[in-house]
């Protein structure tokens, strides 16, 4: 929709603001690209239920950015964005979030940071950045809660949780 593409004019604004894309990178094809496809897949192809019909929009958008094959499969797959804390920002992946210093963060359950809950934190952090809502639906299990957690607690942010299912009004 035309919603999701405003969506994505101001991330890449925003990344571009915040120094994690330079726009001389756009014209060059180097990672520049992968930031612009990362941020078309998280708003574009993240709701495609079927893994091959979301692998395949994603093949596309970095075809047009021309992004190969077989980075693809590494960067929706295999890589593990970096997570870093320090006073002033928690950092996942493309994502910069700011750091609350009125509230001081309270040690909370250990968060296990697999492959795919470091790109649920960073997909989530580029959309608390955007001040995007966010809707996360899935099997139970599945790190949802503990993610958006986590992040809540790294940045001294007060969270409410609201687990819904079939029995929820």
């Amino acid at each position: 929709s035309v919603r999701v593409l405003f969506k994505w004019a101001k991330r890449l604004s925003l990344a571009v603001h915040v120094d994690q894309l330079n726009p001389a990178m756009l014209r060059t094809g180097s990672s520049g690209s992968e930031v612009v496809a990362k941020e078309a897949w998280d708003l574009f192809t993240c709701w495609v239920p079927k893994t091959t019909e979301r692998q395949a929009a994603m093949e596309i958008v970095a075809g047009v950015l021309g992004i190969p094959h077989e980075r693809v499969k590494q960067m929706t797959q295999l890589e593990k964005p970096t997570v870093q804390v320090t006073a002033q920002a928690f950092t996942a992946g493309r994502a910069v979030l700011p750091i609350n210093k009125d509230v001081h963060s309270t040690p909370g359950a250990v968060y296990a940071p697999t492959g795919l809950a470091l790109r649920l934190l960073e997909r989530c952090a580029c959309a608390i950045s955007a001040g995007e809502p966010i809707l996360l639906v899935g099997e139970t299990g599945t790190g949802k809660t503990s993610g958006i957690q986590h992040i809540a607690r790294q940045v001294g942010k007060d969270l409410v949780v609201q687990n819904l299912n079939q029995q929820s009004d």
